[in-house]
């Protein structure tokens, strides 16, 4: 099993790769582990090892598959978010100069509007449903960004129409927040309901408690009397 240190070496390298961000080299260096763990080569002449050694063998197989899949879903995502944050800076460009011609303070606003929402959807601390608001007003955003560069539409229409439907996202989310605060709030009341309960009930237990220690105390007087 000669080729064991090999594949420790690429699985060390993977690693560093991991460390330092390059997941497509990190995803090669598995591979090429991977391949070196073929228990059907006659490299691995697994018969008359010990269990021990031949399970530990097949476990960093299973190990290593499954580290492949986690890169490949990593690669295959992070080239996803580059590519689209291209086409979004080359789409937020071509309107931004384009509308330039026409308003500068209208592409002024329609950009800063974007490239918050942008700014907002790459946050990690997002519930579904605001995350499904973001992601529909985003597609809108795509939507009219085509338009602009067909020139199907005026420019100034687009952002107007931008601008609204932006505008209407803020009003969904401050209704969505106040009916999640409303919710709290009716949690907070059944909580503060349930402490008070819980509150009455240790109050009788403690004085149902000092009642018997009470009455123990006189029966015992009264046992001392005899």
């Amino acid at each position: 099993m000669s080729d064991l240190n090999t594949v420790y070496e690429h699985i060390r390298r993977a690693e560093q790769k991991c460390r330092s961000g390059d997941l497509s080299d990190a995803l090669d260096l598995y591979v090429s582990a991977l391949e070196g763990l073929d228990l059907k080569s006659p490299n691995f002449d697994l018969q008359g090892l010990d269990d021990t050694i031949i399970e530990a063998v097949k476990l960093l197989r299973d190990d290593i598959q499954l580290r492949i899949k986690e890169l490949q879903i990593c690669v295959i995502e992070s080239s996803k978010d580059e590519k689209d944050s291209k086409n979004n800076k080359a789409s937020m460009a071509l309107v931004q100069s384009s509308a330039g011609n026409n308003n500068n303070l209208a592409a002024s606003k329609y950009w800063d509007s974007t490239r918050n929402i942008t700014d907002i959807t790459s946050s990690t601390f997002i519930d579904p449903y605001t995350s499904s608001m973001l992601s529909k007003l985003q597609n809108s955003m795509v939507d009219l960004i085509k338009e602009a560069k067909n020139q199907k539409t005026d420019v100034n229409d687009l952002v107007s129409t931008a601008l609204f439907q932006i505008d209407q996202f803020k009003k969904e989310m401050l209704i969505y927040e106040q009916r999640r605060t409303r919710e709290y709030q009716i949690k907070v009341e059944h909580l503060n309901k349930d402490v008070k309960k819980l509150s009455s009930q240790n109050s009788k237990l403690k004085e149902r408690w000092d009642s018997l220690v009470e009455s123990a105390r006189q029966r015992k007087n009264r046992q001392q009397g005899l």
